[in-house]
């Protein structure tokens, strides 16, 4: 049998897509809608407002609550607090109220994930004035899922972390930290009072000075705590966990007593250096 030729000019066969790349080119579509939805709203929402003031006449105590977003503190040359933000999703707001200064977030209805796009850089900083900086003021900070970075000196701090971080350095002559399962950085100058309380998060500090009184409780979480050398005291009881002490004790310095009880976390004493 003689095989039959092609005819000239037939056409070639078609090649059918498979269904997975129908299903990689539905993909790849509505991963760009997304993406340029999700750009467009997170510009919409960004937005910059001017500074808002409080007076400092009359105020004793700084209250914060940091929700999601991150805010930074320091001393600055305004007579009054002054709080400015830029580039925020979810707007700040500050007031005074029976001497007491409340700055907090308000975090919108976001139906959209922005995280999935990428939020913009952020910058909201509170200006404590020069005069309430030197160890006048009693400050309650409380972060829950953000963060709060604090560079001030106050009479006493009351620090409650949940899932955020916080850092705190200057002078304080009491130090109060409840951490459930974030993290908290202390450095700290003149503190006579320190209690530190860990559940399942992280607490770091250093301290200038030796306490007279320091306890540390630790559930799951850890504490690593750095002092001078001092004539201390200490009282341990861990079940689970572990406590490490490497304190130089000097008789001649100034005395402290240290409890710590640890159940399955771990604490640490460390010279300072």
């Amino acid at each position: 049998m003689t095989a039959t030729a092609p005819q000239a000019g037939s056409a070639a066969p078609r090649r059918r897509w498979s269904s997975l790349t129908w299903l990689g080119v539905v993909l790849l579509v509505t991963v760009m809608i997304l993406g340029s939805l999700g750009a467009f709203i997170t510009t919409m929402r960004v937005r910059s407002y001017g500074p808002v003031s409080v007076a400092a006449d009359g105020v004793t105590n700084l209250d914060i609550d940091v929700d999601a977003g991150a805010l930074s503190v320091a001393c600055g040359a305004s007579e009054d607090f002054v709080l400015t933000q830029k580039n925020v999703t979810d707007r700040w707001y500050m007031n005074a109220e029976g001497g007491t200064v409340h700055v907090w977030q308000e975090p919108a209805d976001n139906w959209l994930p922005l995280w999935l796009f990428g939020k913009p850089a952020e910058e909201v900083a509170l200006e404590v004035p020069q005069s309430l900086c030197e160890q006048s003021l009693t400050a309650d900070l409380s972060v829950d899922a953000g963060s709060l970075d604090v560079k001030a000196d106050v009479d006493g701090a009351t620090v409650d972390v949940s899932a955020g971080s916080l850092s705190l350095a200057g002078a304080a002559n009491a130090v109060t930290v409840n951490v459930d399962s974030g993290s908290a950085d202390l450095n700290i100058d003149d503190a006579e009072q320190v209690a530190v309380e860990v559940r399942s998060g992280s607490v770091e500090g250093a301290f200038t000075q030796v306490p007279e009184q320091l306890t540390a409780d630790v559930g799951a979480g850890s504490a690593s705590l750095a002092l001078p050398a001092g004539n201390y005291t200490v009282n341990s009881n861990a079940e689970a966990g572990s406590v490490s002490n490497n304190l130089t004790i000097d008789s001649s310095a100034p005395a402290g007593a240290i409890d710590v009880s640890v159940d399955a976390g771990s604490a640490s004493f460390e010279d300072k250096k």
